[in-house]
């Protein structure tokens, strides 16, 4: 073999060993980078784990205290609701109303259980224009609530957290194409479990009626978590 075939086939095996190296590093990288991503994924969990955990001893650490500071109270709760959904759901705000079930073992804890229905509506383009699916919306969730301030004026300022259930119910509807003609859409009941974490500012109006504000972060997975904003307001009217 003479000089220049030795070079030549030297210079081929750099070659080689600096693709092998490059996509050795390159992997490497890749990994580190998944790696990296699967902490921060994981640590975001165990944060939302801790947070809700930590809600969760706070609300019953107290619970002993609290239920020897009055009488039991049941009430029935109206309830009016504005939900603004995560925009990669691509639904405009849904507009409901509901009833609930409201406990109160003692001054600074309540217990309640809510209903709630309402609609929302999706809108999309078409070749023929736009057009729109008017969607159903209906929840139940059971919900633990801890006063944590109270103002003059009988007004209180509590922190609450919840479980509870999403459902979303697309009709069977048919989207006009133009001049491809028309196609056929199924009907669609979609799902999930929530749970959700928020504030309430109630005021005393009677010796039996409370009206109440609360905002609510509801969390559920559906395609990666979504997060749903809602705002309630209404009535309780204690019966007992």
């Amino acid at each position: 073999m003479d000089y220049f075939t030795t070079i030549k086939y030297s210079l081929i095996l750099l070659k080689i060993c600096f693709a092998v190296m490059r996509n050795l590093i390159y992997n490497f990288f890749e990994e580190i980078t998944m790696f990296i991503e699967f902490l921060k994924t994981t640590l975001a969990r165990l944060i939302k784990i801790d947070i809700l955990s930590l809600f969760a001893i706070g609300i019953l650490l107290p619970l002993g205290n609290s239920l020897q500071s009055a009488s039991p109270r049941w009430g029935a709760k109206g309830i009016g609701k504005v939900i603004r959904f995560d925009n990669r759901m691509d639904l405009a705000p849904s507009l409901g109303w509901g009833v609930g079930l409201a406990f109160r073992p003692g001054k600074k804890i309540a217990i309640n259980l809510e209903g709630f229905r309402g609609s929302s509506r999706q809108e999309f383009d078409t070749p023929a224009g736009s057009d729109r699916i008017d969607i159903g919306v209906r929840g139940f969730s059971a919900r633990a609530a801890y006063t944590i301030k109270r103002f003059p004026g009988d007004i209180t300022l509590a922190a609450e957290g919840g479980l509870g259930m999403l459902a979303l119910n697309t009709p069977a509807y048919t989207i006009d194409l133009g001049a491809l003609g028309q196609q056929q859409i199924s009907a669609r009941d979609q799902t999930f479990a929530d749970y959700s974490f928020g504030a309430v500012i109630e005021k005393l109006v009677g010796n039996r009626v409370t009206a109440f504000v609360s905002s609510r972060a509801h969390f559920f997975s559906a395609s990666g978590t979504m997060r749903n904003l809602q705002v309630n307001g209404g009535l309780e009217i204690a019966f007992h």
